[in-house]
């Protein structure tokens, strides 16, 4: 290993693939450079990214086994499959034969979420039980007092759930879900898992806005570091009425909150949403390349996992009605193998990436010469000390493409450069 640093200069253009882990700041230019060795593992989030969609398939064997062969590790198991019952059993059964970790969402917004408190049955020795996503797309800063009701219980009156436990807030809400599983934790599996996914634009007003200040300062500030996790969704897709589309100008802007936060609050489970279809019959799948735009940028971030929306067997038919034709079974589909193949590609190098991914120093936005975006990227958005014009170890950077370059570092001190346009 070359331990002389030396000014790399990165030239980039419209050729080079959408992403790629660039080079180490302690060694000569690209061409020359040696790579660390690391040792693989196996380790969710650490030497694995952690891979999942929502939601589960239908228990079988042949379904599994296609959702294995996606390149998922984890299976998110959606609130129409509720605790203690046979059909929550059964995915479970399933995700421990097919050796994928089992997260379990029971939030809808603030809409009464399904509390972890269902759960009755003892889940000590269920090794595929991981831990649950509390809430979808909290709204609000948490300094107001909005009434969340949560479901504790699966039982029915008539048609009605009890509804038995209310909170103040939906992130007072979340931390008690938090306190709960932290203090039962034979129950379930020793899990430490417990996350919500976070929506919200740079605007005043956009939706979800002030959910990243109110999860950070009343709940992950509260936390042990080890069951801190952030999830994000903010496609950035945008079909026009030709078919074509356009890259929505708050997606990177989420993502680098996202980064913010990690890094404030010591956060390791840092996992993004991808987009895996487009609502609309005027565009029916996304390609391989629009795929792995998508993840190649959140990792410029320093995300360690992935999450698609949708893989659902028993939601086949889903908004047929609103958007003109009915989406099919992951399958034969081209979106299926697209995927496979987008996730087959990180896997390559995820056990070098997450060496650096925890150590995020900033990002670098490079506006291209020729072929730009231009606001559509939103790069205005993206304010303060983790924004990067320049880098000791970078000398002089072109593109002819809109291009971010991710900065971090692993435990020796080598700097890595995520690069995705």
């Amino acid at each position: 290993m070359n331990k002389k640093t030396k000014r790399m200069a990165i030239a980039l253009s419209a050729f080079l693939l959408c992403g790629t882990l660039a080079g180490f700041s302690n060694n000569v230019a690209i061409a020359e450079a040696e790579i660390p060795v690391y040792a693989d593992g196996t380790e969710l989030w650490e030497k694995e990214l952690f891979l999942g969609a929502w939601s589960q398939p239908n228990p079988t064997d042949e379904d599994f086994q296609t959702y294995k062969d996606a390149g998922f590790n984890a299976m998110y198991i959606d609130n129409s499959t509720l605790y203690d019952t046979p059909g929550f059993k059964a995915v479970l059964d399933k995700c421990a034969e097919f050796d994928l970790k089992a997260i379990s969402m029971q939030g809808a917004n603030q809409t009464g979420p399904f509390s972890i408190k269902c759960q009755t049955n003892s889940l000590e020795n269920h090794s595929a039980f991981y831990g649950v996503m509390m809430c979808d797309e909290p709204q609000g800063d948490g300094t107001t007092v909005s009434p969340v009701t949560a479901r504790v219980r699966t039982e029915k009156e008539g048609d009605q759930y009890k509804y038995t436990e209310t909170h103040d807030n939906i992130y007072k809400y979340m931390y008690s879900e938090y306190e709960y599983l932290k203090a039962n934790q034979a129950h379930y599996n020793n899990a430490k898992y417990c996350s919500v996914v976070l929506n919200e634009g740079p605007t005043v007003g956009s939706f979800g806005y002030g959910s990243t200040k109110g999860y950070g300062e009343q709940v992950l500030a509260k936390m042990d570091p080890e069951y801190r996790a952030l999830e994000y969704d903010k496609y950035p897709y945008k079909v026009l009425k030709d078919g074509s589309f356009t890259l929505a100008d708050d997606h990177l802007w989420l993502s680098f909150r996202i980064a913010e936060l990690a890094k404030e609050y010591n956060v390791k489970k840092k996992v993004y949403y991808y987009q895996q279809y487009w609502f609309s019959e005027l565009r029916e799948f996304i390609t391989v390349q629009e795929l792995t735009y998508q993840l190649y940028t959140a990792m410029s971030f320093g995300v360690t996992g992935f999450v698609c929306w949708m893989y659902q067997s028993n939601w086949n038919d889903y908004n047929a009605l609103d958007y003109g034709y009915t989406m099919s079974v992951w399958g034969p589909r081209e979106y299926y193998y697209y995927n496979q193949l987008a996730l087959a590609e990180i896997k390559k190098f995820d056990h070098i990436y997450l060496e650096f991914a925890n150590n995020w120093v900033g990002v670098m936005p490079i506006v291209g010469t020729q072929e730009t975006q231009g606001d559509l990227l939103g790069y205005d958005e993206m304010k303060g000390s983790n924004v990067l014009s320049s880098y000791d170890g970078i000398a002089s950077v072109t593109a002819s493409q809109d291009t971010l370059i991710g900065v971090m570092k692993d435990s020796e001190n080598r700097t890595g450069y995520m690069i995705s346009n």
